[in-house]
């Protein structure tokens, strides 16, 4: 069974700061979520996860390994599974009447300035803009104040395009998968057979 490698994902992260020099990006945040049919793809193509229930955003920044962040409730999960090792609970993914005793959560604003330390971002691309709700972008904009947002969704999916010989291989062994499904629901097909039992 194809998959892609955990080695493919660095060299992924290296595209992302090439369009973020293309652009003269201080920052790039890469929004995933799982209520839309493409919502998570930034965050399977950029750390192999899969999104479930909260949002979860890759923060980049000019040199450092990226950062992803969490909701509380995904922070174990996210864990186990992502390729990116450094993962941080974001305050402005919670909810605000929910009490989260056992998490330790950060502004955007405080993991900037890890990120940054010596002056504020001038410029910070955002990909994923259309899945976020207007309250989590106020939220995000709120504790980056003077600083210019740039929407970089075509460049992102531009990147995400240009497809590996992994991710090829992958590709197909879906399909073929796929192919095999379709072959035998077209043999079931018969008088008197439910679309139930096709399927």
């Amino acid at each position: 069974m194809p998959v892609i490698p955990r080695s493919e994902y660095p060299q992924r992260w290296e595209k992302v700061r090439s369009l973020m020099a293309a652009q003269d990006l201080d920052l790039l945040i890469a929004y995933a979520d799982d209520r839309a049919t493409f919502g998570a793809a930034h965050a399977r193509w950029l750390a192999d996860f899969p999104v479930h229930f909260e949002p979860v955003g890759i923060l980049f920044g000019p040199q450092a390994e990226p950062v992803m962040l969490v909701g509380p409730e995904t922070l174990d999960y996210a864990r186990l599974r992502s390729t990116i090792p450094d993962i941080r609970v974001l305050k402005e993914f919670t909810h605000p009447d929910e009490d989260y005793p056992f998490s330790r959560m950060q502004s955007l604003g405080e993991i900037v300035a890890q990120i940054l330390p010596t002056h504020l971002p001038r410029r910070v691309g955002i990909a994923g803009l259309e899945l976020m709700g207007a309250k989590t972008f106020a939220s995000l904009k709120g504790v980056l104040p003077g600083s210019q947002w740039i929407d970089v969704e075509a460049g992102a999916g531009r990147l995400r395009a240009v497809k590996s010989p992994a991710e090829i291989a992958v590709i197909q062994e879906a399909y073929r998968i796929a192919e095999l499904g379709f072959k035998a629901a077209v043999e079931t097909v018969a008088e008197g057979v439910t679309e139930r039992e096709i399927a």
